[in-house]
C-alpha cells in the first residue's frame, strides 16, 4: 500500500473478489461515529481498518521475510497430489504445512475419540444423575414409608387404648348397675322381711281381742 499505509504489514481480515479489495489488519484505519441503540450499547468513535485494493498487497514469505511474488508447486503425499504456493525468491512453501493423509486420519481418529470420550461422559452423568435421583427418590419413599408406619402405629394404639378405656367403662357401669340392682333387691327383701314380722306380731293380738 502506498501513502501512510506503504511497509505496514498485517493479516488479511477479508477478501471482496468481486471489488478485487481485501481488509488487512492495521492498514487504512477509518473513523466511524456510532450511535448507541440501547442504554448497553456504547456508542462513540470507532476505528476499523478499510478496505484497500488487492494490487496494493503483496504476500511476505515466511522463510526469508521478503515480500514476493508467488509461485505455484504441485506435490504428491501418499498418492494424493496437493498444491501449494512457494516464495519465488527463497523457492521456500508460504503456504501453511500441507496436512499429510495419515496425519489427517490420524487427527479424524483423534477428534473422533474425543467425541466419543465427551459423549461418553456426559452419558455416564447422565445416568449418575439418573441414579441420584431414584436414589433420592427411595429415600423419600422410605422415610414416607417409616412416617406412615408410625404414624398407623400411633392410631392403633390411640385406638387400641380409646377400646380399652371404653370396654373398661362399660365393665364399670354394669358392675355398678349389678351392684345398685343387688342392692336394691336386698333393700326390698328386707322390707319384705319385716312387713312379714309385722304382719306376724299383729295376728295373736287380733286373735286374743277375738277370743
Amino acid at each position: 500500500a502506498g501513502g501512510a499505509n506503504k511497509k505496514k504489514t498485517g493479516k488479511v481480515l477479508e477478501v471482496f473478489p468481486a471489488d478485487n479489495t481485501v481488509v488487512v489488519e492495521d492498514v487504512n484505519i477509518l473513523t466511524r461515529h456510532k450511535k448507541a441503540k440501547s442504554a448497553q450499547d456504547q456508542g462513540g468513535r470507532i476505528k476499523l481498518p478499510g478496505p484497500i485494493n488487492a494490487s496494493n498487497v503483496v504476500v511476505i514469505c515466511p522463510a526469508c521475510n521478503q515480500p514476493t511474488r508467488i509461485a505455484y508447486q504441485v506435490t504428491e503425499d501418499a498418492g494424493k497430489k496437493n498444491k501449494v504456493r512457494v516464495c519465488k525468491k527463497c523457492a521456500a512453501v508460504i503456504d501453511a504445512k500441507v496436512e499429510s493423509v495419515k496425519a489427517k486420519k490420524e487427527r479424524k481418529e483423534k477428534e473422533r475419540a474425543a467425541r466419543k470420550e465427551k459423549k461418553e461422559k456426559k452419558t455416564k452423568a447422565g445416568k449418575a444423575d439418573k441414579a441420584e435421583k431414584a436414589a433420592e427418590a427411595a429415600d423419600k419413599a422410605d422415610k414416607t414409608e417409616k412416617v406412615e408406619k408410625t404414624v398407623k402405629a400411633e392410631k392403633e394404639v390411640k385406638t387400641e387404648t380409646v377400646e380399652k378405656a371404653a370396654k373398661a367403662e362399660k365393665v364399670a357401669t354394669v358392675e355398678k348397675a349389678a351392684k345398685t340392682e343387688k342392692a336394691e333387691t336386698a333393700e326390698k327383701a328386707a322390707k319384705t322381711e319385716t312387713a312379714e314380722k309385722e304382719v306376724k306380731a299383729a295376728e295373736p293380738a287380733e286373735r286374743q281381742e277375738t277370743v
